[in-house]
């Protein structure tokens, strides 16, 4: 997948600006693309993730294409939001970006 295919993608509007299920699964099917092609396990990170839905429907896309190896965790800032995620089995870890600085967390969990 190309940077000018992704640019296309997000100026085209038609291109949902909400995340929904249609979108997600476009995403993730891109993901996976890239994945596939890269030759290479990649970690990614979702930033803002949410309830997880999307992060869990990349990774399960990617766990059904051949060759995309990649490993997703997502970040909020909301702990109500990062319980739904790890309902959904997603690694999640807290991040807050609070005064223009990005603290990384060291590990993510599911539990």
């Amino acid at each position: 997948m190309s940077d000018e295919s992704l640019r296309r993608l997000y100026e085209d509007p038609n291109t949902p600006v909400s995340s929904g299920l249609a979108r997600a699964e476009r995403q993730a099917s891109m993901l996976a693309g890239i994945a596939s092609d890269g030759g290479r396990p990649l970690s990614g990170i979702d930033l803002g993730c949410g309830d997880g839905l999307c992060t869990r429907i990349a990774q399960t896309v990617c766990d059904a294409t051949p060759n995309a190896s990649v490993s997703i965790v997502g970040l909020d800032w909301s702990q109500g939001a990062l319980r739904q995620a790890r309902q959904r089995n997603v690694p999640v870890a807290l991040a807050s970006a609070d005064g223009g600085d990005c603290r990384w967390p060291r590990r993510a969990s599911t539990s």
